[in-house]
């Protein structure tokens, strides 16, 4: 620490806390400490004159024992009498026998404040000055006045106004609601942004393709699906994806946590879309429906599988033997005959098949259920193609 340096601290100290008194209210100062309780009010004006300087006079020798704490503190004069008191003058000039060039520049109350902050955590535990300070700017900022500090998190802000917008998250306070919903939130800009669903009014669009949003952040996921960029990523098993609400989805997968249920009848899944799909069992509602024929359905997969009855299109192929099919499913089926492997086992018999509907036929022998008849005779049998043998004769 320089020479300047110290002596900008210690004016900058003197001059915060010193007041200055006007010269004749100086001057009369005396005679009014000589009256006898002549008149109270004045005499209480100058006992609080009193206690303001003796105040100010301590927190000035504060000042001087921190920095003499400073091991490369040198001071380019003599401040402190034998007494170890600064000495005031009653005229307002902070040194008396000119011991003290008299303050040229004007600092203000908030630089003033750093220059304490920055005093203050400018040393070790060792005494020695440290290269950077301890304290973050933010920190710093905030002991010297320059932000508001919210009590109950740690956040800072620049001005009262966010501070109070802020502590609407601690309180739960929604001041403002939506005339048409009833929605309601604690900023303005969010009302506004909610608006935007009634008057369907999207300011936002994309420079690459036409699509348009009402708001930023979907704005932003839309970007990815150009860019490719996935910044979300499973710790687990590394799978990345574009949104942070597709990484909670995944993660379910791994949890096994099924948070959605069906009040009908106990259905869970990990998807809300998935409990949207399965409600239409209950309701019967097929919102799905093909434009070549009367079939309807529930989900979208479904009328999509039944479209290529309609175009012929086999997307799904073996690898083995070229074997081609519309519905993925069929495919697993398929592989079975290479792999041998047959999941479903008669409980009866001990006999094992490779399709689902296999076994249903198979256990038909044991109850002797025989679902399909003639409607030409009466002929009863237990498999749909006994029934189309049958047909022929007639």
């Amino acid at each position: 620490m320089n020479e300047d340096d110290e002596e900008l601290i210690w004016s900058s100290h003197l001059h915060q806390h010193h007041r200055e008194l006007p010269e004749d209210h100086c001057e009369a100062a005396e005679p009014i400490r000589k009256q006898d309780h002549g008149d109270y009010s004045n005499s209480s004006e100058t006992e609080l004159i009193e206690e303001e300087e003796e105040e100010d006079e301590a927190d000035v020798n504060n000042v001087f024992c921190q920095l003499e704490q400073l091991p490369d503190y040198k001071p380019k004069c003599k401040y402190r009498g034998n007494d170890s008191k600064l000495s005031h003058s009653t005229k307002g000039s902070p040194i008396s026998g000119g011991k003290m060039k008299p303050f040229t520049s004007k600092k203000t109350l908030d630089s003033m404040r750093k220059v304490q902050v920055e005093m203050k955590f400018s040393c070790d535990d060792n005494g020695e000055i440290c290269k950077k300070n301890p304290t973050s700017k933010r920190q710093a900022r905030t002991l010297a006045g320059h932000e508001h500090l919210c009590k109950l998190c740690g956040h800072t802000f620049k001005n009262r106004r966010n501070l109070d917008t802020h502590m609407r998250i601690h309180t739960g306070e929604k001041p403002f609601s939506c005339d048409l919903c009833g929605y309601r939130c604690s900023q303005k800009s969010s009302l506004n942004v909610h608006m935007r669903i009634h008057t369907e009014d999207k300011p936002l669009s994309c420079d690459l393709c036409e699509y348009r949003c009402s708001v930023k952040s979907s704005l932003n996921r839309h970007i990815r699906t150009h860019t490719g960029k996935k910044p979300f990523s499973c710790d687990l098993c590394g799978q990345r994806c574009t949104q942070k609400s597709s990484l909670n989805r995944h993660m379910r997968t791994h949890t096994g946590e099924k948070p959605f249920s069906c009040d009908l009848c106990g259905y869970r899944c990990s998807q809300k879309s998935s409990l949207n799909v399965h409600m239409r069992i209950h309701t019967e509602d097929k919102p799905f429906r093909c434009d070549l024929c009367e079939y309807r359905c529930s989900v979208k997969s479904s009328l999509n599988r039944h479209m290529r009855t309609h175009t012929g299109e086999k997307p799904f192929s073996c690898d083995l033997c070229g074997y081609r099919c519309s519905v993925k499913s069929s495919l697993n089926k398929h592989m079975r005959i290479h792999t041998g492997d047959k999941p479903f086992s008669c409980d009866l018999c001990g006999y094992r098949c490779s399709v689902k509907s296999s076994l249903n036929k198979h256990m038909r022998t044991h109850t002797g259920e025989k679902p399909f008849s003639c409607e030409l005779c009466g002929y009863q049998c237990s498999q749909k193609s006994h029934l189309n043998k049958h047909m022929r004769i007639h």
